[in-house]
């Protein structure tokens, strides 16, 4: 029997899952960095280079994160789906056995 499973809805288990792997949703950072003024020795570029970079990975790893996040749904989605594809592969399978069933029949009357 063909069921509908409303799997684009997101179930409680699905945010408890989340959480476990770390996915849970936390407030973003702020990318702004700001010196007061243009640095000036090589020490205090190096360290501005440094806070860019570490601002970009975390950029880089807020996406990577997020990725991750919907990679997972995707997964989610395409059990699911599979599952479901399962479920009308053997009622397929039922509905053309009724219909060989029927057209053996037909033949027999007709040939009648």
């Amino acid at each position: 029997m063909l069921t509908r499973d409303d799997s684009f809805i997101r179930k409680g288990s699905h945010m408890e899952q989340r959480h476990k792997l770390g996915l849970s949703d936390r407030p973003r950072r702020s990318n702004a960095r700001q010196f007061l003024s243009e640095p000036t020795s090589e020490l205090e570029k190096v360290e501005v280079e440094k806070a860019k970079q570490d601002d970009g990975l975390s950029d880089l790893s807020d996406i990577l994160t997020e990725l991750k996040g919907m990679a997972i749904d995707m997964g989610t989605e395409i059990e699911g789906q599979t599952k479901d594809l399962g479920h009308a592969e053997k009622d397929f399978d039922e509905l053309n056995y009724r219909v060989k069933g029927a057209n053996t029949r037909t033949r027999r009357l007709l040939g009648r």
